[in-house]
């Protein structure tokens, strides 16, 4: 939409006590730092980010007094507490917001249910545009997974599977963590150690595109049923084929070139058996997978700006 990206570094980094003394000058300096921006500069059309719902909070009172168009883009919490609960969020949401996009059709359908009066719209993550180049298997195999350390990430589990893999089988396999393990210390102390299993740390942007792109495999979980993973996403950018968390959205998204597990550490060990034997499989799949996602977006991402402008 050629919108200029505008992001606020937060007044207070420390995430510790102070943070939860004084959030709220946080967000208080975040939200005149966004009405100067918008009454500097007089956008025609608005998206704001929610979470945090002050975003889309602040954006509608400058839309509102102006006229001007405001579009939701709802990432997973959302519509999930603390932030559904903040007050007046839903009626914002419901007064003169052109729509609220969310990135999936069974999460739109769920949310339709329960919020009969917003106006939601499915818009699919567009595949970001990756230099590729050819993945070499004669070189190290591993797995990347890659974590982000949320609570609905099935970590241990995973980590479980991988360290019973290295031990018992004859996969010749290792597996690459991404994340800040320091939000979980135990967890690296328990599986720092093991042969085979490498804690990468938080990667730059490029770095993490290099690792991705050699990786025999890419690793997403999550306990969230309704829920499209910006990591499934990138992988389908590198061609990567995936191991994903099962579930519907999972399925009809990634309808070839994955292998689906429930989050327990048997059913990760299983899938990944079954991903090393079918590899060559699930490549071709993902690339016909990445060619069918891009036609959709093209037509989702047409009929929203007829949506804009209607």
């Amino acid at each position: 939409m050629n919108c200029d990206l505008v992001y606020i570094d937060p007044l207070i980094k420390n995430r510790g006590n102070i943070w939860h003394l004084f959030f709220w000058v946080d967000y208080l300096f975040k939200s005149i730092c966004t009405l100067i921006y918008l009454f500097r500069h007089k956008p025609e059309l608005v998206f704001a980010q929610s979470p945090p719902s002050f975003c889309p909070m602040v954006c509608w009172s400058y839309c509102k007094f102006f006229k001007k168009k405001l579009v939701v883009d709802a990432h997973n919490s959302a519509f999930e507490k603390p932030w559904v609960s903040i007050p007046m969020f839903i009626p914002v949401l419901r007064s003169s917001v052109v729509t609220v996009i969310v990135h999936n059709s069974e999460l739109e359908c769920f949310l339709k249910s329960r919020y009969k009066t917003i106006k939601f719209y499915t818009l699919h993550d567009k595949i970001p545009r990756i230099d590729l180049f050819e993945n070499s298997m004669k070189q190290k195999r591993y797995f990347l997974f890659i974590v982000s350390y949320n609570s609905d990430e099935p970590v241990e589990e995973a980590l479980e599977a991988f360290k019973h893999i290295l031990e018992t089988s004859n996969l010749k396999i290792e597996f690459k963590i991404t994340g800040n393990y320091k939000k979980h210390p135990n967890i690296f102390n328990r599986y720092g150690s093991v042969k085979g299993i490498e804690f990468l740390g938080y990667l730059e942007d490029s770095a993490y595109l290099k690792t991705l792109q050699k990786a025999f495999g890419a690793i997403a979980l999550s306990t969230r049923r309704m829920v499209q993973l910006c990591a499934s996403v990138e992988s389908l950018g590198a061609d990567i084929p995936l191991l994903l968390s099962d579930s519907p959205t999972s399925r009809r998204l990634f309808f070839k070139g994955a292998v689906f597990t429930d989050p327990n550490a048997s059913s990760i060990y299983n899938a990944i058996c079954i991903f090393y034997e079918n590899r060559r499989q699930l490549h071709s799949g993902i690339k016909e997978v990445k060619l069918q996602w891009e036609r959709n977006w093209i037509y989702d991402y047409t009929e929203f700006q007829r949506k804009l402008v209607s």
